[in-house]
């Protein structure tokens, strides 16, 4: 599963998974999501892009 806003990653979390992407959060992510820091970028949430994730996780 992969994330574009820290809601969806906290989310994950909370049914206990780490999500495999999440955009970016300005600022870094708060203490309580360090868990997120896991999970390969997405970039930025406003250009989050899908394909980068692809392209650095094809076999």
């Amino acid at each position: 599963m992969a994330s574009v806003s820290t809601f969806g990653g906290e989310v994950t979390l909370a049914l206990g998974e780490v999500p495999a992407a999440v955009s970016n959060y300005p600022g870094g992510f708060p203490s309580y999501l360090n868990e997120l820091k896991q999970a390969s970028e997405l970039g930025p949430r406003s250009r989050t892009s899908l394909k980068h994730f692809i392209q650095q996780n094809q076999t």
